[in-house]
């Protein structure tokens, strides 16, 4: 139905999830051996859980208004919505991982 985002027969496989702007939740001012306190995981995770869930979101309301036609003429999408949505999600990630990639690198930079 979604095409090869969301399970579909599509000809491109799908697009690798975002880097997470957190690193996975070692970028949270951990010990310096890599062991954080349980109550910091478990915030990071909350905080991990809030951006992705946030980030789904927005993925879905910009590619709803981009790709899928306003009026509902059928209930399968059509070949150009598929391949609308296919590459509005595709270049959501690709953007969302360079921006993290680009942050990741100032944050390092400035830690120096």
């Amino acid at each position: 139905m979604f095409g090869g985002v969301f399970g579909g027969n599509s000809q491109k496989p799908a697009p690798a999830a975002p880097a997470s702007p957190m690193g996975g939740m070692g970028g949270m001012g951990g010990a310096p051996g890599g062991q954080m306190d349980p109550n910091a995981q478990l915030a990071a995770a909350e905080q991990e859980m809030e951006m992705v869930t946030d980030m789904f979101a927005r993925l879905g309301e910009l590619c709803y208004q981009k790709c899928l036609l306003q009026r509902y003429s059928d209930e399968e999408l059509t070949k150009a919505e598929s391949v609308c949505t296919d590459r509005c999600v595709a270049k959501y990630f690709q953007v969302n991982r360079e921006v993290s990639e680009k942050l990741a690198k100032y944050s390092q930079a400035n830690q120096q």
